[in-house]
């Protein structure tokens, strides 16, 4: 970013951190649950927000001493002891063993640096946050007021089952409000894209991914530290009571005790442990890095030496008795490991570069939508139509595009852009056609949400309808007016709060809104609700006690101003992205399939 690198010890702890939190909830069925997600982007992109609030923290002047960089080294639970710092020494050799896999004391140092400034920044454009007292005094009220009422609901859904139009039906409402679906302006153009079908096949030699592994490895494929070891297992339950969980410990405790009286580690683990996976093979678990295994039992792996007997350690799984067998500070994954990955990255770079450069020759002289429909036929290459796109629309073969819609847009009418990068390839394209108020065709990818909107518009005619014809018949009695709409009275019970859901509507802004501004003893309706219509009577109200206000001014004032600071801090942020420089790996944007 600005280059400027992003650590990927931090990224990586981060990732495993997340993977291990959908193990605990979702057990064996995780890798389903992520399947489909990229949680290396979304960790990635996060990030990257956290790295633009530093930058833009540096160039507002924002510093971070050396008395608070040395009291929040101090702060850090990883360097305490029993609650007290481990003393400098002993810090600067820990550091090697910190789960973000710092190098030495030198890159945490400056890690930590950039949270203090990412907080100090954070705690500045919250002072820009200021919501006044009126607006306290109001919501104060909004809170504390309180009504009873009894009503009569008509719901939408009671409508909304028999009502299915024609083809014809539903393509005459909606015609008929056209303003409704207008997408606004929408452009045409004719494009030539330069796909991986235009490179054709790329071939990448063994000497060439042995090259850009070496190049790249240490920024990709860096494990860090890493320890293997060796456990036994002693299980509890979820029902253990504390009689068994001691069992446990004291059988653990025993086991450690003979191998340190000579026993061989592996026998007893095969014949003791409950951890099915490991036991068949002595207990051995391989070669591991930080955010790979539950937080107590990492802690001791990493704080042990090689060849030291550890334990027992409890976790929620049980007791562990582990040997430290192997320690590598620096591992890499070796390369028959990630062979096809740096395959198909070379590939990816290798078609990107081949598709621009064919784009580009092909945009040469160009200067006319003729021109490039003329160029397209000479060359054999397919010209294809986007149809009528509005700003929000989409382009057919590709999908949602930003770059290919913010191009056309830009364009002026028989004018060709300059070749550029869409999700599958490189783009030239020619602005052809326009109109003003673009109405997209009610096809079958539409239909759907408006024949819902047409259901939900047609039953609430029909339930404002029954309702005016019940109060008509039925007066000022409620009673009346439910038995001739058909439904029944409904009290709201114990009083009910602004933003409290109504028994039989739930919550609903505009029914809501009729019952606090009504005046006791009065009908009012019928009003349009959200999910149905509704004539009221309020009963009861209770105004709010003003001498409370002071009490719950503050704790009123910081929740309305979250929100508000959440708003000013993601439009600050998406100001940073559109003025910062920033590389991704193609491989983050690769949705993963989660297999392994």
């Amino acid at each position: 970013m600005d280059d400027e690198p992003v650590h990927t010890g931090v990224w990586e702890y981060q990732l495993k951190a997340q993977q291990e939190q959908y193990r605990r909830i979702f057990g064996p069925q995780w890798q389903q649950q992520l399947r489909g997600m990229n949680l290396e982007l979304a960790i990635a992109q996060q990030m990257i927000n956290e790295k633009l609030i530093v930058l833009d923290a540096k160039r507002l002047g924002i510093t971070v001493s050396k008395e608070e960089l040395g009291q929040a080294i101090q702060a850090d639970s990883f360097f305490q002891r029993d609650g007290q710092f481990i003393g400098k020494e002993q810090y600067e050799r820990a550091v090697m063993s910190h789960p973000f896999r710092f190098q030495n004391f030198l890159e945490y140092e400056d890690w930590l640096s950039e949270q203090l400034l990412r907080s100090k920044w954070i705690s500045l454009v919250q002072s820009t946050v200021v919501i006044p007292d009126e607006e306290v005094e109001t919501e104060f009220r909004r809170r504390t007021e309180r009504v009873s009422a009894e009503y009569v609901f008509a719901a939408y859904s009671a409508y909304q089952e028999e009502l299915e139009p024609s083809d014809a039906e539903l393509r005459s409402w909606y015609d008929a409000r056209s303003d409704e679906y207008s997408e606004g302006e929408a452009r045409r153009a004719i494009y030539v894209l330069f796909d991986e079908a235009s490179v054709g096949e790329i071939e990448i030699t063994e000497e060439e991914i042995a090259a850009s592994y070496e190049a790249t490895k240490e920024q990709l494929f860096n494990r860090g530290h890493e320890r293997r070891a060796s456990h036994i297992l002693i299980g509890i339950g979820s029902e253990d009571d504390a009689a068994a969980i001691e069992a446990a410990r004291a059988k653990a405790a025993g086991l450690k005790a003979e191998i340190e009286g000579g026993a061989d580690f592996a026998a007893l683990a095969a014949e003791h442990s409950t951890d099915t996976s490991s036991k068949a093979g002595g207990g051995d678990l391989g070669w591991f890095g930080t955010g790979r295994m539950v937080g107590e039992f990492e802690e001791a792996v990493f704080g042990a030496a090689e060849g030291d007997l550890v334990g027992p350690v409890q976790t929620n799984y049980g007791f562990h008795v582990i040997k430290v067998t192997g320690i590598r500070e620096n591992a890499y994954s070796p390369l028959d490991e990630v062979r096809e990955q740096v395959r198909a990255s070379l590939r990816f770079e290798r078609q990107r570069e081949k598709q621009q450069e064919l784009a580009r020759a092909f945009r040469t002289g160009l200067e006319s939508a003729d021109a490039l429909r003329a160029k397209a036929s000479e060359e054999g290459l397919e010209l294809r139509d986007s149809g009528m796109v509005p700003r929000t629309g989409e382009v057919p073969d590709l999908g949602p595009s930003f770059e290919f819609v913010t191009r056309l847009f830009e364009l002026e009418e028989g004018a060709v852009s300059d070749a550029f990068t869409v999700a599958t390839g490189e783009a030239v394209i020619a602005f052809t056609d326009k109109v003003d108020d673009f109405v997209p065709p009610l096809d079958e990818k539409r239909r759907p949400r408006v024949l819902a909107n047409y259901r939900q518009d047609k039953a609430r005619e029909a339930a404002k309808a029954a309702l005016e014809n019940a109060l008509a018949r039925g007066g000022d009695n409620l009673e009346r007016i439910a038995k001739r709409a058909k439904l029944e009275v409904n009290k709201t019970g114990s009083p009910v709060n602004r933003g409290s859901s109504f028994p039989g509507i739930g919550l609903d802004r505009a029914i809501e809104k009729a019952a606090f501004a009504a005046i006791p003893d009065t009908l009012v309706g019928p009003i349009e609700g959200e999910r149905g219509v509704a004539i009221l009577r309020v009963t009861a109200r209770e105004e709010a006690d003003m001498t409370e206000l002071a009490k719950m001014s503050e704790q009123i004032k910081d929740q309305l101003a979250e929100p508000r600071l959440q708003e000013v801090l993601q439009k600050r942020i998406e100001a940073l992205h559109e003025s910062a420089t920033i590389i991704l790996h193609p491989a983050l944007t690769q949705v993963p399939d989660q297999q392994s």
